[in-house]
């Protein structure tokens, strides 16, 4: 049997694009990894099982509703970061009304979430109201006391102003 240069040289060029393909992430994923990547890599959150119940399916809703559902998701990240940045007031978050009872962003932090500080926060839940013009989300906010872990679970109420989505309610 005679075999072309060609096919000697295609095959090594398989052969070798294989081992390039296999070896190079296994040596990239053990390889050094500087600063705050390396403790990302090692401390994020690594998901075992879906926990989520949905109250329909996602291919029930509405365009509009999933958008408003990720917008009131960043407002509630935005609103809990808030906290942590002195340059960020969490006030702007709150519908007039809520900005009425909460005089300081410590009077507010203290009554609605108490000292602890939160570690991570995973949406659990959803509701839709008033034709949509209010959305309710419930989730967990995770926290550790002395090595033990301990989820809180908490909602918090939207409504669509004039200036988006504001925080509505506790």
């Amino acid at each position: 049997m005679f075999v072309q240069m060609s096919d000697v040289r295609d095959r090594i060029l398989i052969l070798a694009l294989l081992l390039y393909c296999t070896v190079l992430p296994i040596e990239s994923s053990a390889g050094t990894v500087a600063g705050n990547d390396f403790e990302q890599e090692l401390f994020a959150p690594v998901e075992i099982t879906k926990s989520i119940h949905l109250p329909r399916p996602p291919e029930q809703l509405t365009g509009k509703q999933k958008t408003d559902l990720l917008a009131v998701k960043e407002l509630l990240v935005r609103f809990l970061l808030s906290f942590k940045k002195d340059e960020t007031d969490p006030m702007q978050y709150l519908t007039p009304e809520l900005q009425g009872i909460y005089k300081t962003r410590a009077a507010l932090y203290e009554k609605e979430f108490g000292a602890e500080a939160y570690l991570e926060m995973k949406i659990f839940d959803f509701a839709f109201a008033k034709g949509g013009q209010e959305i309710e989300l419930r989730f967990d906010l995770t926290d550790t006391n002395e090595g033990t872990i301990c989820i809180v679970q908490r909602a918090l109420s939207y409504r669509e102003t004039p200036q988006g989505w504001k925080v509505s309610g506790f």
